[in-house]
């Protein structure tokens, strides 16, 4: 039965993937008279990357619980 938990784990990894190939803000350097003061663009671009690494680690758990199963079979027998 956990061996399902791999095709929530796939499409996990592969909403990370998308959600990090298709950020397109960029920090721009020009736009303030400081411009390490752009914190807009600094923030946005931190909550993107926590994103991208919550639904990476939730994708490995889950597929580390579905292998857990089998390897729990396999020591069984």
């Amino acid at each position: 039965m956990r061996k399902l938990l791999k095709f929530p784990a796939v499409i996990l990894f592969c909403s990370a993937f998308y959600t990090w190939i298709t950020y397109d803000e960029y920090i721009s350097y020009s736009e303030t008279l400081f411009p390490w003061l752009n914190f807009q663009g600094v923030f946005k671009q931190m909550i993107n990357f926590f994103l991208v690494c919550i639904q990476g680690a939730l994708g490995a758990f889950l597929w580390q619980l579905s292998e857990g199963e089998e390897k729990a079979e396999e020591n069984a027998e």
